[in-house]
């Protein structure tokens, strides 16, 4: 192997009989070297491996790691330090204090060794406050023991940025949590270093409320503790969380922050009417026997001044729970109390608004649609028809269903463009007046027009309008044209056939009417807290059906022999 030597070596071998010489021993054996002052600052350079000597006296030595000659010759490091990169310093964990390297701690924090008070850790280079301990992410709320990928649901816990912090935590069902069960243990499950939590179910109770509580420890400061409720079955496991990765038709498109705004942008609108943001929902509570709990399996929500609407016969039936009611007349209902595995509820940050919206996929249709169902049967058969969106039952994707306390809701989609919330129209009403008091009808079969006797009952404001003929037993029109005080035009023509017998129609002779107003796009929906029951659907009309769990066989809500529901609503 050839060696090869530097400048130094060269000049120190060429001028051998008129300088002294030092022995330096490195890697490529025993050599000698001058030991001038100006060439003991010089290297001397071992090809094979790269790294460098530096001449202190007798030694050639490395001043980035030796202790006795640390980034300068004859600097040597003191009190348990050690060299590292040329300088002077304690182990990790270890701090200077007098000249002596002792355990960083908060009695010796940072370059001054000062003494933390009792409310502060010692963190990477001083005292600092001691942070409240929290979650950085935690499992959905409810959610499956294993996430949409397989993998165990996990906490994420803050790091409080104190070397050697310990992090501590305990789950367990909720209702068995005691102040000593379950027993706290290392969040990581081995050195309690590393801020992260992988909780496991119960064998005795392996679904229902689970709590976890996480605290830390630094030096001899123990912080208080956190804590995290979450319902977790096992009918969640591996299901797909809205919207669904690769699948851009789905919602919600929007963060829930984004429908909040743009359901207030609307409420503004409209000078706060008919959608009001002014009234607070509670504060709500963590447990499913509070008066008002938007978390877990059960909801509560103490919904106060609601009030049913009439659009043109639209009324719901009286639910059995509310009792007879007054339409247009506030009223305060019974708390609506759902079961719910796969949507998430959520308060705005005034509590002016709650949100309701799917959070895992449709086990039955395998979607992410938050469908709705609006339209009264009794529009669909008395009309009008022909003047905008379905009359009848239709659904609508409610990608969030906003509403206020007072059960009044938007149904929030995407705009045109799809690049932004708004309301959706759910239906085209008209206001329908009263039988005309003195005017009357006449046509025959197949015309598109009607006399009027009896007097003026018409104008030209009326085009547009619906009309009923006759009054509650008859077809709907729309008025296309009014000339003079008659005739009046409409659209479709009169039928020569009467539907129902398929037997001739002869017309109509001085029959009564009566007018809807020109039809207008509804958007707020009085009753939208209705919409939370099994879609609005009347409740207790097929028994053995259970409100409170949705539950559609006997037996099956009973807690003893069935402590989990064997129904959810999709």
């Amino acid at each position: 192997m050839r060696r090869i030597l530097t400048p130094l070596v060269l000049l120190a071998i060429a001028s051998a009989a008129s300088t002294a010489f030092v022995g330096c021993t490195s890697l490529l054996g025993s050599f000698e070297v001058s030991a001038d002052a100006a060439d003991a600052a010089m290297d001397v350079v071992v090809p094979d491996t790269g790294m460098a000597c530096t001449p202190c006296g007798n030694e050639c030595v490395d001043l980035t790691s030796n202790t006795l000659h640390c980034g300068a010759c004859g600097v040597a490091c003191l009190g348990g330090q050690t060299c590292q990169a040329s300088a002077c310093k304690c182990p990790v964990g270890q701090t200077s204090c007098g000249g002596q390297c002792v355990m960083a701690d908060r009695q010796h924090c940072g370059a001054s060794c000062s003494a933390c008070p009792s409310d502060q850790i010692c963190g990477a280079t001083e005292c600092t406050l001691a942070p409240s301990p929290a979650f950085e992410s935690t499992p959905l709320d409810p959610t499956g023991w294993l996430d949409p990928t397989g993998a165990p649901i996990s906490f994420k816990l803050k790091a409080t940025g104190a070397p050697g912090t310990t992090y501590e935590c305990r789950t367990g069902p909720d209702a068995a949590f005691t102040a000593t069960v379950p027993e706290w243990k290392n969040c990581d499950g081995a050195t309690g270093k590393n801020p992260v939590h992988t909780p496991a179910p119960d064998a005795t109770t392996p679904e229902g409320t689970y709590r976890t509580e996480y605290r830390y420890r630094s030096d001899t400061f123990k912080s208080d503790t956190a804590t995290f409720l979450f319902y977790v079955h096992h009918k969640l496991d591996k299901v797909p969380t809205c919207p669904r990765p690769g699948k851009p038709a789905d919602g919600p498109h929007f963060t829930d922050d984004q429908y909040f705004k743009a359901a207030q942008d609307y409420s503004i609108a409209q000078g706060g009417t008919p959608f009001p943001l002014v009234d607070l929902f509670p504060v709500p509570g963590q447990h499913a026997s509070d008066p008002f709990v938007l978390r877990g399996v059960t909801i509560r929500i103490p919904f106060t001044g609601v009030h049913l609407v009439t659009h043109a016969n639209e009324a719901p039936l009286p639910d059995p729970e509310w009792g007879a009611f007054a339409p247009n007349t506030p009223f305060t209902p019974a708390p609506i109390v759902v079961k719910s595995l796969h949507h998430k509820y959520v308060l705005n940050a005034s509590r002016t608004l709650m949100l309701v919206r799917r959070q895992y996929e449709n086990p039955i249709k395998h979607d992410c649609k938050n469908q709705m169902q609006f339209g009264s049967h009794k529009s669909a058969v008395d009309g009008p028809s022909g003047i905008g969106p379905a009359r009848g039952p239709h659904y609508l994707d409610c990608e969030a269903f906003v509403l206020d306390i007072h059960g009044q809701a938007l149904c929030m989609g995407k705009n045109a463009a799809g690049t932004a919330p708004e309301p959706q129209v759910i239906d085209t009403r008209v206001d329908v007046g009263a039988a005309s008091p003195s005017c009357t009808l006449t046509a025959a079969a197949g015309s598109a027009t009607f006399n009027v006797s009896g007097g003026v009952c018409f104008s030209t404001s009326y085009i547009g309008y619906s009309i009923e003929i006759p009054a509650h037993s008859g077809r709907w029109y729309k008025i296309t044209n009014v000339s003079g005080s008659s005739p009046i035009t409409v659209t479709p023509t009169i039928p020569t056939t009467n539907p129902a017998s398929a037997t001739p129609f002869p017309g109509v002779t001085n029959v009564s009417y009566r007018v809807g107003n020109a039809p207008t796009k509804s958007i707020t929906i009085p009753s939208g807290f209705a919409h939370l029951l099994h879609s609005g659907h009347r409740l207790g009309v097929n028994p053995p059906y259970n409100r409170a769990t949705k539950c559609e066989t006997i037996g099956c809500a009973d807690p003893v022999t069935k402590p989990w529901m064997t129904y959810l609503p999709p």
